[in-house]
């Protein structure tokens, strides 16, 4: 891999269930480079999980730590992030993270999200007070609210990718390759010499 395409970090957004943290482990690991899942930082650095978090916190308070450690992860050595589905929140916060990162949304249908996050019960954002995930039609409801929400900034991004059902982790990760070295080409060429 060249060298020009970690001359800043790699951040990846989308919604929960895009599949940003397989990629992101997938990506790094073909570019030879580091990988942090923002999530799993934050968790590792106050010894609780995310769920954990929101019900002692609130959603604010996990989101304020999400920014401290999100700079702290920016100022190091250039690498792969997975950030959370809500890390991106506004144009302002967007715009920070592309100017040491190339962003790279991945785009993945809302009815692949809905197949993959009913696996898993540890999104707080789709689980009732006791740790069980809510109805489906209910999770629907709540993906398509948070898209809506959230899509106008991630299509910010540097990068814009759309894997389809069926599509492995390999393939996924394949695209984005291509399109990171489309990208780091058109800025070599539009850099001053």
């Amino acid at each position: 891999m060249p060298e020009f395409i970690l001359k800043k970090h790699i951040t990846l957004c989308g919604m929960m269930g895009s599949g940003k943290s397989a990629v992101g482990r997938n990506l790094a690991q073909k570019l030879e480079a580091r990988f942090t899942d923002l999530d799993h930082y934050i968790q590792d650095q106050e010894n609780r999980s995310v769920s954990e978090i929101f019900e002692l916190y609130g959603e604010q308070e996990f989101r304020r730590m999400e920014r401290i450690f999100l700079d702290r992860l920016l100022g190091s050595e250039p690498h792969i992030i997975a950030l959370g589905g809500g890390t991106i929140s506004s144009k302002k916060r967007t715009d920070e993270i592309r100017k040491y990162s190339t962003l790279c949304f991945i785009d993945a249908p809302l009815t692949l999200i809905l197949e993959r996050v009913q696996r898993n019960t540890n999104r707080p954002l789709l689980t009732d007070g006791q740790g069980q995930l809510k109805p489906e039609a209910e999770i629907m409801r709540i993906l398509e609210q948070l898209s809506a929400k959230r899509a106008p900034f991630y299509r910010q991004a540097d990068i814009h990718i759309q894997p389809k059902k069926g599509y492995t982790v390999d393939k996924t990760t394949k695209i984005l390759i291509s399109n990171l070295y489309d990208h780091a080409r058109q800025a070599n060429d539009q850099a001053p010499e």
